[in-house]
């Protein structure tokens, strides 16, 4: 009876997670697939993500990349500002029902995934005071001093381009940061510049940025136990 319960119990989470990943899936039935450059995002599932030729992977969210909060200058206002950056990993859904078969926990599953070799992706947004616009063509590269670079293009958000015919969504600015250790923290240092909106204008940015790594329902960095 116990062994019925635990499969019972492990159909229940394998269901739910199978569901959480077919959220993520973005292949659009009918159109062509993009090509895999790993450098594309869009959040809430609507965006220009790596899609397979047989449109049947689903995109799985493996950790955050880049997340912080702090201010966006212009003139003598001052803006709040919030990003985040996570990274995705296209798998087949044989790989993760083999993945599921295994008598491994959800978290071991989750650590499994994020050490699977794929094609890196990444899904990102920004929050201006209380405007939300969605990333797209995001690179996130190496740079001088131990820091990092990360540009994206910032496009309309999911409710915004609602009506709009998926990867259509119109551009309006770009988003280009320097990221870097300071003083025991990490800052998030450049350029929003938006037009074709409310918030039109070239911002400068200061973001308090987060540590990278996986994070649980609320945010929080999840302990992997490494």
């Amino acid at each position: 009876m116990v062994g019925i319960c635990r499969r019972v119990l492990r159909m229940g989470l394998a269901a739910m997670l199978l569901c959480c990943m077919a959220a993520n899936c973005l292949a659009v039935a009918g159109e062509k697939a993009n090509e895999c450059k790993g450098m594309v995002g869009h959040p809430d599932d609507e965006g220009r993500m790596c899609q397979p030729v047989d449109g049947q992977f689903s995109i799985v969210p493996i950790e955050v990349v880049q997340s912080g909060h702090g201010f966006a200058f212009l003139g003598n206002g001052s803006h709040l500002l919030r990003l985040n950056v996570e990274s995705l990993c296209p798998l087949e859904p044989v790989q993760v029902w083999d993945m599921l078969a295994t008598n491994k926990s959800l978290d071991e599953i989750r650590n499994d995934i994020r050490t699977t070799k794929c094609v890196a992706a990444y899904r990102g947004g920004l929050m201006l005071d209380r405007e939300i616009y969605s990333l797209i063509n995001i690179v996130i590269s190496p740079s001088d001093e131990n820091s990092t670079t990360l540009d994206a293009d910032v496009s309309e958000s999911r409710n915004q381009s609602a009506g709009g015919e998926g990867n259509d969504a119109a551009t309006l600015g770009k988003l280009s940061l320097k990221i870097s250790l300071s003083d025991g923290g990490i800052v998030g240092k450049g350029n929003l510049e938006l037009g074709g909106s409310s918030k039109a204008g070239k911002y400068s940015v200061l973001l308090d940025m987060m540590p990278r790594g996986p994070r649980d329902d609320k945010g929080a960095l999840r302990d992997t136990g490494r």
